[in-house]
């Protein structure tokens, strides 16, 4: 009996660990799974951020840690991390770029070439489709997103920083009966010329390292009056002294290949 008795005791205690066992490695997938759709996503984040800053997506997750700004990324790719990237894709409107980031602990055990080929919502794959929904896979976690989904916003962003940069050229018009028609030095600005504000304001960096204020004709203007929401210059046009032009180039092209141009003008009437 007493025999028996231990025996029954070890078994308890052995299926006990056992079962101990088996929750804390349930709990350690689970725990494991979320971090990896959290990093996932914060990755997406940084990946959107830096194409509104950049213009366009980056050619892989280590250029884009190699950049200025996003070095923190360094620490926060793992060897699990995959990026597909598929750009000049057409949807009859606009040509866009398609980012993806895959993750998983067994992701580099997934076919991702089938992955990506599925689609479930479209026609065609990740590099070809006009639409493209990865499908569920327990082993993937993707996180995808399209350049043309910001289109309309960052173009109606970049007109809404041209009209307060008008307002502060009717300001002045009102003032001296005349828009600037001299640069931060003095010389003239020639009528009918198209200048960039940057070098109009006398200043060489870029969007990323802009700071301060500057002037065109005493007139103060700000970073966001210099550089479009883009980075790029924002172009200055005196058509006379009394009718002025803002033009941006986005860095957006029609189905057709062209860029976009985003203009205001400001007509005094005189």
């Amino acid at each position: 009996m007493f025999a028996v008795a231990v025996i029954s005791i070890v078994v308890f205690v052995s299926l006990s660990l056992s079962s101990a066992a088996d929750q804390t490695n349930t709990i350690a997938r689970k725990y494991s799974a979320q971090l990896t759709t959290a990093s996932t996503a914060q990755l997406s984040v940084d990946l959107q951020n830096y194409r509104r800053q950049s213009g366009g997506y980056p050619a892989s997750l280590t250029s884009m840690a190699q950049t200025a700004g996003f070095e923190h990324l360094r620490g926060e790719i793992a060897p699990w991390h995959s990026y597909q990237l598929a750009t000049g894709l057409n949807d009859s409107r606009f040509l866009f770029d398609r980012a993806a980031i895959l993750a998983g602990t067994k992701a580099k055990y997934s076919n991702i070439s089938d992955f990506l080929a599925a689609n479930s919502c479209g026609t065609g794959g990740f590099t070809v489709a006009t639409s493209w929904c990865p499908t569920a896979n327990v082993r993937l976690t993707a996180a995808s997103q399209e350049s043309r989904a910001d289109v309309a916003g960052e173009i109606a962003a970049q007109r809404l920083r041209m009209v307060r940069t008008l307002q502060r050229l009717s300001v002045f018009y009102n003032a001296y009966r005349t828009f600037p028609a001299g640069d931060y030095a003095g010389t003239a600005i020639s009528l009918g010329t198209t200048y960039s504000l940057p070098a109009i304001a006398g200043f060489s960096g870029t969007a990323a390292n802009c700071g301060g204020t500057f002037q065109i004709s005493f007139l103060p203007l700000g970073c966001d009056d210099l550089f479009d929401v883009w980075g790029g210059p924002v172009n200055y046009r005196l058509v006379s002294t009394g009718n002025v032009q803002l033009i941006a180039s986005a860095p957006i092209k029609d189905a057709t290949g062209s860029g976009i141009l985003i203009g205001q003008e400001l007509d005094s009437g005189q």
